[in-house]
């Protein structure tokens, strides 16, 4: 009887133990259902490249991505809280200029089907899904995204000259422009005049930059909180983050769209 009873209790600690894991694979296949530019499946289809975690506020991030041997590779990022709930969001490429609301961008609506939503728009549903949405958190969650989890280079106003003329190829090369790129030079001045005239967010309470700049995915971020201070929405006092409250902002510094075979 008291086997019995030995591994009853024994059951029950590890189902437990079992249920209060994230359950990343469920994650995984509800963002690839909904989204048709991410290819369907689960933890499978997709491999685990990196994951951050905060002690302080107790959250994870992971970061999935297809193979490498895919032609036009998409990521998922997947959102952990202390609850251990999990929220998935596409990190599609730059083939979906849409997603990023790339600034002084042509689109392509006759060779990329539209996505209908943006990265800030999935960013700011997984914090209030996980209730992670407090601006103090929310700081902290973007900073380590940008800087742990993409290892991204913090640009300042003092460094910034080189985005007039800094373009990435596959293999993170770096592209010299000649005199027959005149339009992406003027795309990337272009960039360049509205990122010095944004005001960039302090995410990690220390010098402000003017955005972070993301090698491996070729794009250029900054990061934009509006607040107001009269009628700025709270929770027990707290500000929280609201689709009007917080901006991505992003530059495309490729200047191949993967998928595709020729230059744009």
């Amino acid at each position: 009887m008291k086997i019995k009873i030995i591994i009853f209790f024994t059951l029950l600690i590890f189902i437990g133990c079992k249920n209060n894991e994230p359950d990343i694979n469920r994650a995984l296949s509800e963002v690839t259902t909904k989204f048709p530019q991410i290819l369907k499946g689960g933890i499978d289809e997709y491999k685990f490249e990196k994951s951050i975690k905060n002690g302080k506020y107790d959250f994870e991030i992971q970061l999935y991505s297809q193979t490498d041997t895919v032609r036009d590779p998409q990521k998922i990022m997947v959102f952990i809280n202390s609850k251990k709930e999990c929220y998935a969001i596409p990190f599609l490429s730059n083939t979906h200029r849409d997603y990023w609301e790339f600034r002084n961008e042509k689109s392509l609506p006759n060779i990329i089907k539209k996505v209908n939503t943006t990265f800030t728009r999935q960013y700011v549903e997984a914090l209030n899904a996980l209730h992670i949405n407090k601006s103090e958190i929310c700081k902290t969650l973007t900073n380590e995204i940008l800087m742990s989890l993409l290892n991204c280079g913090r640009v300042t106003p003092d460094n910034s000259q080189y985005l007039k003329s800094l373009v990435f190829i596959n293999g993170n090369g770096v592209v010299e422009l000649n005199e027959s790129d005149k339009e992406l030079k003027e795309k990337l001045l272009k960039n360049y005049e509205e990122i010095i005239q944004t005001p960039n967010t302090d995410i990690n309470f220390n010098d402000i930059p003017l955005g972070y700049l993301d090698y491996k995915n070729y794009r250029f971020y900054q990061v934009v909180f509006k607040y107001d201070r009269v009628n700025h929405p709270t929770i027990k006092g707290k500000e929280i983050i609201t689709k009007t409250t917080l901006k991505i902002k992003s530059y495309r510094h490729d200047r191949v769209v993967n998928m595709m075979s020729s230059s744009f």
